[in-house]
């Protein structure tokens, strides 16, 4: 996947690959998690608790890796440590509904009912069948 779409969560200094990447022009951290597709508010409010969360907790993160981490044999020996961000919207609403921390930032309520209409986009979308289905499975000779 050469995307530079982050799959683990990993950090890393002017790294694309990475979730977070730490730009060398600028003092600022770029959440690379979100995409186009996500809520602004939501995306930004995790992010600010996560920062604030870890900054209370003297967190260390760890050492920054700075390889590519679609090729990098270090980083593929390392996966059993990092772990990858959700691939479908069913593994984020599994995750979220799981997640004590966005329990803490969002409330109980809120991760329940997200969730519900979440999985209900799920599954409304799981039983359709796409054109790319189409034309790779049904294609006649």
């Amino acid at each position: 996947d050469m995307s530079w779409a982050p799959v683990l969560k990993a950090y890393g200094r002017n790294n694309r690959s990475a979730m977070l990447r730490l730009p060398m022009n600028r003092p600022c951290i770029e959440n690379r998690a979100p995409d186009m597709s996500a809520n602004f508010y939501l995306s930004a409010a995790m992010s600010l608790y996560a920062g604030l969360d870890g900054l209370e907790r003297k967190v260390d993160p760890g050492q920054p890796l700075n390889d590519n981490l679609y090729l990098s044999r270090d980083v593929r020996s390392q996966a059993g440590s990092l772990r990858r961000l959700p691939r479908t919207l069913l593994e984020a609403s599994d995750a979220l509904e799981e997640s004590e921390f966005a329990r803490s930032a969002l409330g109980d309520e809120f991760v329940d009912i997200f969730v519900a209409q979440k999985r209900k986009e799920w599954d409304a979308q799981f039983y359709m069948v796409t054109k790319t289905e189409r034309d790779r499975y049904l294609t006649f000779v």
